[in-house]
């Protein structure tokens, strides 16, 4: 008797098996079951839309970089949201988005759905250190802290723009200050030196020095350091938008 009459179970594990579902580079990929492709096929790294999962694998045994992107039919190349072509060495380049890309490669991707992204410099981002009298990027979110001078900043980024002109202020505590502490408050007498080293706040005053703008700050959590020095006079013209200020001027 042949081999297959006697164990045909055994017949096919042992010859037909191997021949059909040991894949290698270069030999034919088995076709995928017959069901829509389209609740079947995935998007590569390449780019390309494959039928099945099995036949991205069967080509992954010619091509062992190539990684799964997403399900569906591969969007086009070259558009946001597409797959990218990107090779894996560690070359980081600083964005003008303030984000560090591992290469090009990643940074080019990241284009097509930013046009104006720039290269700002090679190696990872560096947080920028504030200057006094930069203009204050910070946000709007109200998250009290309370300064070493005792005056309650709108949020952190507000309290680093103060801190940028005024080296040895420290963060005491998240919140409010503590009103038990007998520390200065709006309306309070001024507690001030003398001292002739102007400060331009944001509200176009000129303040005597840092004692005096921290005074008026008690009364306007909103003000800040506009640069050092008298305030420039400014000429507004008729239909220009004027000024509000909150001025501090106890009497």
């Amino acid at each position: 008797m042949g081999c297959q009459q006697l164990m045909p179970v055994f017949c096919i594990l042992l010859f037909v098996t191997p021949g059909e579902f040991t894949q290698k580079c270069g030999r034919p990929c088995p076709s995928p079951p017959a069901i829509d492709p389209g609740l079947t096929q995935v998007c590569a790294s390449d780019g390309k839309t494959y039928n099945s999962v099995e036949a991205l694998e069967c080509e992954k045994l010619c091509n062992p970089d190539l990684e799964f992107f997403k399900h569906g039919e591969c969007p086009k190349v070259g558009t946001c949201g597409g797959p990218c072509s990107v090779s894996k060495v560690y070359f980081p380049l600083c964005g003008t988005d303030g984000k560090t890309y591992q290469n090009l490669d990643y940074l080019k991707c990241q284009f097509l759905c930013d046009s104006k992204l720039k290269i700002s410099h090679l190696g990872v981002c560096r947080e920028v250190a504030l200057q006094c009298g930069a203009p204050c990027k910070a946000s709007k979110d109200l998250n009290p802290i309370c300064g070493s001078d005792g005056i309650v900043y709108k949020n952190l980024d507000n309290f680093k723009c103060q801190k940028s002109c005024d080296p040895d202020l420290t963060i005491r505590h998240a919140g409010p200050c503590s009103k038990s502490k007998k520390k200065q408050a709006c309306g309070d007498p001024c507690n001030a030196n003398d001292a002739f080293q102007p400060i331009c706040g944001t509200n176009l005053k000129t303040y005597k020095n840092m004692d005096f703008f921290k005074c008026q700050k008690l009364c306007d959590i909103d003000l800040e350091i506009l640069h050092k020095g008298v305030c420039k006079e400014l000429h507004h013209q008729c239909g220009d938008p004027c000024p509000t200020t909150q001025e501090f001027d106890p009497v």
